[in-house]
């Protein structure tokens, strides 16, 4: 597992990111991902909001040392409601149902780099050409049209930013 379009370092307080976190999973290991924020102890209650646990879909890409296709996880509209310094713990989930009660268990689990959360604006973070490449592939799989351009100023949490022209 590992993270191929990854967040932003510095975001405003209350900003989605501009783009999707997108985790590429390899071959589909897991039923879904999860989101959780990491850093300091106490973290604020609701620290981390936006879509925290997405399944898996499949682009049709082949991994390099498989014929299996990869399987990504994509994260719209991230976004953080107090400031500091933090990281996001990603968690390969599955289920057990082998076991009384179908139990959740955790697998692989890996941190972003550390994420400075800040009140003022924040110019928008350049992507790379091999994330602009996979972030327009995953906007034709999905039928829509991902952008990067920093969001308004008036958007909130619950627009979703990253998808123009989304609902």
């Amino acid at each position: 597992m590992k993270i191929v379009v990854s967040p932003p370092q510095k975001l405003q307080v209350g900003q989605a990111m501009p783009y999707p976190i997108v985790i590429d999973t390899e071959f589909g290991a897991y039923d879904w991902i999860q989101l959780f924020p990491a850093g300091e102890r106490n973290l604020p209650s609701r620290l981390l909001c936006g879509s925290l646990a997405e399944s898996l879909i499949s682009l049709g890409d082949q991994t390099s040392t498989s014929s299996l296709p990869r399987s990504y996880a994509i994260f719209h509209n991230i976004a953080f409601t107090s400031r500091g310094k933090f990281r996001i713990l990603i968690t390969g989930m599955t289920m057990d149902y082998q076991s009384p009660g179908a139990e959740c268990v955790m697998g692989e689990q890996i941190h972003t780099e550390q994420i400075e959360v800040i009140e003022e604006v924040v110019k928008p973070h350049q992507l790379s050409k091999e994330e602009q490449t996979l972030l327009t592939k995953i906007a034709q799989f999905q039928d829509v049209d991902v952008h990067e351009e920093a969001p308004n100023q008036d958007e909130s949490l619950d627009g979703k930013i990253t998808v123009a022209g989304g609902s």
